[in-house]
């Protein structure tokens, strides 16, 4: 009779520790899943907000990189930095700070190359060749995005 009690213990100690790590890894793979989900929607925010900043620019690829002031324009570049401000809080949470720091870099170049909120003009001729700068670091950040979450 204790031999069968122990085997009875003995199935149920293994069965307790499968069910344990069983439920683990199936927290473990939804945790992944919500990760994924959180970094794709960072990711359409910052297109989102890049594509916002594209309307009031007119550029011609080694031509001209012209930015036309629209009225309001400083509570516009108000809003626009803190939306970028926002997002790289939240990339520090959801990604490497490899790419925190190449989102970081492009947040500098870019208020470099666009008009300060200050300018009284209604076209602001930007730097093209900086602006250029700008659209390949954006590239890059972009294809970082992408590989972190491809690879996992």
């Amino acid at each position: 009779m204790d031999n069968v009690i122990n085997i009875i213990n003995c199935f149920s100690t293994i069965s307790i520790v499968l069910f344990a790590f069983l439920q683990w890894k199936c927290s473990n793979i939804q945790r992944k899943t919500i990760l994924f989900k959180y970094r794709v929607q960072h990711i359409q925010d910052l297109k989102a907000i890049w594509i916002d900043l594209y309307k009031n620019i007119d550029y011609i690829s080694g031509y001209r990189a012209d930015y036309i002031i629209p009225e309001g324009y400083s509570n516009i570049h108000n809003k626009l930095f803190k939306k970028l401000d926002d997002h790289l809080a939240f990339t520090r949470g959801y990604f490497e700070n490899k790419i925190y720091k190449q989102e970081q870099k492009l947040i500098e170049l870019l208020s470099e190359v666009i008009p300060s909120p200050t300018i009284d003009a209604t076209i602001y001729h930007m730097n093209k060749d900086k602006f250029e700068i700008v659209n390949e670091e954006f590239k890059k950040l972009c294809n970082s995005y992408v590989n972190t979450i491809s690879c996992e």
